[in-house]
């Protein structure tokens, strides 16, 4: 019962702020590749390999379950690490260790985007809010375009996941978010992974799994510069309902630090760019 209610509530809201802000008419999205990072990537992680030969859809899902599968989840690694923030030095880190050495799912995305744009395939982590100022929990995936499918799609390090239509057809976030707003749940891949969840308790995550994404779908963020190593360093760019301010989160929060940025709205279809 709690969860339905949970469900009505998240996807009523999705429904009911389905218009967005749209501010900003200089929007210029690029995806740079840093040579030393993407050398490295192919010499010490043989990311080719792992993609395959196959289309560049094929290539983004081999090397999608390749990181959910061995490296874990670790939502608190912010408390312990301190190194660089490019996909090798986090795949160093984090690479076939324990728990304690997994990344959180905005290096994740990180990860999977920078081994991406490494093979020439357009990619970028989306941070995926949720409407409370009082929910600190957040998620990132990753957008990426796939010339295979002639579109974009959405795809999920964390749990090696992704959401398909009728016609088995990968959605992207708009096309998540609009059905999840009719409450209409979208199937997802077989493949399911968190960390070394096995049997009941990984069904468990996998049946709340499209809640969460109800719940973190009300609004959205990234940065205009998706370059190899430097991924959150160029303006960040904000995806909001009409009447939704994010200044407004950040002072309800306490987070004065945030308060005076100033934060640019685009229409949720630059999603798609």
């Amino acid at each position: 019962m709690y969860k339905k209610v949970l469900a009505d509530t998240y996807m009523g809201l999705l429904d009911s702020f389905s218009d967005f802000r749209n501010e900003v008419k200089d929007y210029n999205p690029e995806y740079v590749k840093d040579e030393m990072v993407s050398k490295d990537l192919l010499s010490k992680y043989h990311i080719d390999e792992i993609a395959g030969s196959g289309s560049d859809l094929d290539k983004i899902l081999n090397l999608l379950q390749w990181l959910a599968k061995n490296v874990n989840h670790n939502g608190g690694m912010l408390k312990t690490y301190h190194g660089k923030i490019d996909a090798v030095s986090l795949l160093d880190h984090a690479y076939h260790k324990d728990v304690k050495n997994g990344l959180n799912c905005l290096y994740l995305s990180y990860v999977l985007s920078e081994c991406l744009i490494t093979l020439g395939i357009k990619a970028r982590p989306i941070s995926m809010m949720p409407m409370s100022p009082y929910d600190d929990d957040n998620h990132v995936v990753v957008m990426t375009y796939t010339n295979a499918l002639k579109k974009w799609i959405m795809v999920d390090p964390t749990y090696g996941s992704y959401f398909l239509d009728e016609h088995q057809v990968i959605l992207d976030l708009i096309e998540i978010r609009e059905a999840l707003s009719k409450r209409k749940i979208p199937k997802m891949n077989e493949a399911f992974f968190y960390n070394d969840l096995v049997g009941d308790d990984l069904v468990e995550v996998k049946e709340m799994y499209p809640l969460y994404i109800a719940k973190n779908s009300f609004a959205y963020y990234t940065f205009e510069k998706i370059e190899q190593g430097k991924i959150n360093q160029s303006r960040r760019v904000d995806f909001c309902p009409l009447g939704y301010s994010v200044s407004k989160r950040y002072e309800t929060k306490g987070e004065t630090d945030k308060m005076g940025n100033i934060f640019n709205y685009l229409d949720i279809e630059s999603l798609r760019k």
